[in-house]
């Protein structure tokens, strides 16, 4: 009935947020006396020599004088002690419901540990007393949800069911029939309720019986984790680890440069190493799989499960928004889908790149800061419980509801307004200058496309001779060594080994600003010395 899952719900919720936010009350709450099993017979059965209540099994030579023996089974006619199975929460509610002056009394009806029976329901009373007698809400809701149960369970007529001995004479009684039995009867009805016990009218020529059946003991195991669609998480996980070390090594290789040299660098190009350097060494498909990824994240609210009180007895979902410094940091990763796509434009931007793209990667950033600030992804519950039958008694499937934690529609508003920046910058530029002279095309094809068009070049120049210091080349994937007067030059885009020897007179006099620089750059190919003869550059492949 409606009714008696609302009791629960009610009961069970009022309990839970005192539990979570009293320490003493979850102490207290662990602290409950609590039996193994209730074996449990009404008043009016007691001394009564009783068969099993299997209605549809031959007469049992079983009997009982004490407690109930089987209800009826589906599938086998055995002739056991009918037990009821409580958990802490079952023996809250039961009690609140219940609401017993009598504890001696109603503890009588228990064959097995009435004195366990008699301290539960003392301390839960000290509990009510303690938490809740200055709530009437919670009180009285509680009682007008029992009364509204009771009433429902009534209409339906739901029974116990045992055959007097020896003649056979059947006995019936209502759940709620007697008072002092109510604990135990909320016990019964909580475990229909849990789908552990089933409620089913026998209808015959006279007339029929809504009876309650045996309990059906749930077996509980963890799923297995090989059916848990976790690998496409791990596969994204470790692409964004790798791209994370790679990008840590080039780092690294480019400070031992920055060090070897003196400092004898252009730093404005150290500032490209994640634009640049990630293009080159990780490779644009795995840098959009971690742009996809960085947005993902960013369309998800941050929904975590906690621990709650003294004893860590409450386990719920907490929503802890990030912090201001953190929120800034990750929505900069949207970077990432800005830098994949700038680059796969640069065919068609060419000139402009130098100018838009920058600025189009900080407006993203600052978008994406200030929306997620203004808009904050929020989770959201769905609880709506539905089965289907997989396979005739034997299995089903059950979904209780839909916690959505992610927003498809956050993630295609940032992919949006990455795509509309990036329109946005570049229309601006071209309108400002709508005739750029392109005068980097013909540059070196050591350089990538992106590192043609966004290091700092302009200063490392002599007689229409580029330079490129040692730590902007491994950013952009070359890495040289001098030696004998020749530059050992491997590009590792197209894994080969360049040879180069530099005539007299590009190399800069010692009165050029070019110097003391070019002691720790090489020239680039393609700006002016190959046009020479080729003694000025031989090609070795590897």
């Amino acid at each position: 009935p409606a009714a008696l899952a609302q009791l629960y719900q009610f009961a069970s919720e009022a309990t839970a947020v005192v539990i979570a936010n009293d320490d003493g009350a979850q102490r207290a709450f662990a602290n409950f006396p609590q039996a193994t099993t209730w074996l449990p017979c009404p008043p009016e059965w007691l001394n009564v020599s009783r068969y099993p209540g299997t209605v549809m099994c031959p007469k049992s030579t079983s009997t009982s004088s004490a407690a109930i023996l089987s209800l009826w089974v589906d599938g086998g006619c055995s002739s056991l002690t009918e037990s009821v199975y409580p958990t802490p929460m079952t023996s809250v509610v039961a009690t609140l419901a219940a609401n017993s002056t009598d504890v001696n009394r109603t503890c009588q009806s228990d064959m097995r540990t009435p004195a366990t029976c008699r301290k539960l329901l003392t301390q839960v009373a000290q509990f009510q007393a303690l938490y809740w007698n200055h709530n009437g809400d919670v009180l009285g809701g509680i009682a007008t949800w029992a009364r509204q149960a009771k009433a429902s369970v009534a209409a339906l007529n739901v029974s116990f069911l045992q055959f007097k001995a020896p003649e056979g004479a059947i006995l019936t009684m209502g759940l709620f029939d007697n008072p002092s039995f109510e604990f135990f009867a909320w016990g019964y009805a909580f475990e229909w309720l849990m789908g552990t016990r089933e409620v089913v009218s026998f209808e015959g020529d006279n007339g029929k019986l809504v009876l309650l059946s045996s309990i059906s003991v749930m077996l509980s195991s963890p799923p297995n984790p090989l059916e848990i669609p976790a690998n496409v998480a791990l596969y994204f996980r470790g692409t964004v680890v790798y791209i994370t070390a790679m990008l840590a090594f080039v780092a690294a290789l480019a400070t031992a440069f920055i060090m070897a040299s003196g400092g004898h660098i252009e730093g404005l190009n150290m500032l490209e190493m994640n634009r640049v350097g990630g293009i080159v060494w990780s490779g644009r498909p795995l840098l959009f799989l971690r742009s996809i990824v960085a947005i993902c994240l960013l369309s998800t609210a941050p929904l975590e499960l906690t621990q709650q009180g003294a004893l860590g007895a409450m386990t719920m979902f907490t929503s802890n928004q990030l912090t201001w410094y953190k929120l800034v940091l990750a929505a900069g990763e949207v970077g990432w889908f800005v830098f994949v796509v700038t680059d796969v434009l640069i065919i068609f931007t060419q000139a402009y790149t130098t100018t838009y793209a920058v600025m189009c990667g900080l407006l993203v950033w600052l978008v994406a800061v200030i929306f997620t600030m203004a808009v904050p992804v929020a989770h959201s519950v769905s609880v709506h419980r539905s089965c289907i039958i997989l396979t005739m008694d034997f299995q089903s499937e059950c979904t209780a509801g839909t916690v959505y934690v992610g927003s498809v529609g956050r993630f295609t508003q940032l992919v949006v307004m990455s795509l509309a920046s990036m329109a946005l910058c570049y229309a601006v530029e071209r309108l400002r200058r709508p005739r750029l002279k392109d005068t980097r095309r013909h540059m070196s094809m050591l350089l990538s496309t992106s590192s043609r068009y966004l290091f700092a070049l302009d200063k490392w120049q002599y007689n229409n001779c580029y330079y490129l210091d040692k730590a902007s080349a491994v950013i952009t994937g070359v890495l040289c060594v001098e030696r004998r007067g020749q530059f050992y030059v491997l590009d590792i885009k197209l894994w080969r080994l360049f040879v180069l020897q530099v005539p007299a007179e590009y190399r800069p006099p010692p009165d050029h600003p070019m110097h003391e620089r070019s002691y720790f750059a090489f020239p680039l190919i393609g700006t002016g010395i190959d046009r020479d003869s080729n003694d000025v550059l031989s090609r070795v492949g590897r």
